[in-house]
């Protein structure tokens, strides 16, 4: 398994939330690293992580996508 991940081509934002969600990551396996604890479940993390930036009034057009692209029921 890799442990390079290619940034090069995303805006310095997105690298920035990338980093910063590795780091939650590491910090949150140190934790679930004692005997017994609950599975880790990365989707919960990653929920948890960028809920965040995904609830908001900005972004909030892009609740309805499939309306906003015209993306049709099949």
């Amino acid at each position: 398994m890799s442990k390079t991940i290619d940034l090069q081509d995303l805006p310095e934002e997105e690298v920035n939330l990338v980093k910063d969600f590795v780091s939650f990551l590491k910090g949150r396996l140190k934790v679930k690293q004692a005997p017994f604890e609950e599975e880790l479940n990365f989707s919960t993390l990653a929920v948890e992580s960028f809920s965040k930036d995904w609830e908001n009034n900005q972004d909030a057009v892009y609740d309805n996508w499939k309306e906003l692209y015209h993306v049709s029921q099949g």
